[in-house]
């Protein structure tokens, strides 16, 4: 189990601000995947529904603190659909 992992990505506009946002969002380019990662494999589950909710954000410093929901599809029929709730994000930038 060691060999595997699990990462949520997202893509976010370089001019967002504070505030909520859809996920999926062409208006204002956010986007989300979980995936997971096997050693010869992997699956990628792109969000279809959520909310992004940032709190406070400052790229050029590598801050951003946000909370965040949104469920994916299942890849194949009979997985579940992945369905993230009430996560949050606290990153700061190099010190």
């Amino acid at each position: 189990m060691a060999d595997q992992r699990t990462y949520i990505n997202f893509v976010l506009d370089e001019d967002l601000k504070d505030g909520e946002y859809d996920i999926p969002s062409k208006a204002s380019n956010v986007s989300a995947t979980y995936s997971h990662q096997f050693p010869d494999s992997g699956w990628n589950f792109h969000a279809v529904s959520g909310k992004l909710t940032i709190i406070e954000i400052d790229l050029p410093n590598q801050r951003i603190v946000a909370n965040f929901d949104f469920k994916a599809p299942a890849r194949e029929e009979g997985q579940p659909m992945v369905d993230l709730k009430d996560g949050k994000i606290d990153i700061s930038g190099p010190k």
